[in-house]
């Protein structure tokens, strides 16, 4: 649990190993991209967020983080704090959206999306780099 006065949201890119895709989410209020993702509640870890906003907002409850990605943005200015980890599906499951999202699509993980905030692109540049290294060295 990261101890601070951060308002620290947690969020996960969900990988489909063998479509090498990403699940994005439309969101409701304005119809943007964003990934399954909440603000983290008292006395809960980062992954307890994530597996928490992850199943609220997907429905998915079957998935595997992956070691070596995490992505940590901390805005100072606003007393912000954004945490990010990558999972892959551990078996196909149906999406079931919360009201919070209209519809969802599977991304190619090398095809940038149109983000439209900056740690979303920061983000995704990173996960690009982190899975394009894993599947070069696997092929």
């Amino acid at each position: 649990m990261y101890e601070t006065t951060y308002r620290t949201t947690c969020g996960i890119y969900v990988f489909a190993e063998r479509e090498e895709s990403i699940l994005l989410l439309n969101k409701a209020k304005n119809n943007k991209l964003d990934i399954p993702k909440g603000r983290m509640e008292n006395g809960e870890t980062e992954l307890e967020c994530v597996f928490r906003e992850l199943e609220e907002e997907t429905g998915i409850s079957s998935i595997k983080l992956k070691d070596g990605f995490l992505f940590e943005k901390i805005n100072e200015k606003k007393g912000k704090r954004k945490w990010i980890c990558l999972g892959t599906l551990q078996k196909e499951s149906p999406i079931i959206l919360s009201p919070e999202h209209t519809d969802y699509k599977w991304i190619a993980y090398n095809q940038m999306p149109s983000f439209h905030k900056k740690w979303m692109r920061d983000s995704w540049k990173q996960l690009n780099s982190y899975l394009g290294r894993i599947y070069v060295k696997s092929k």
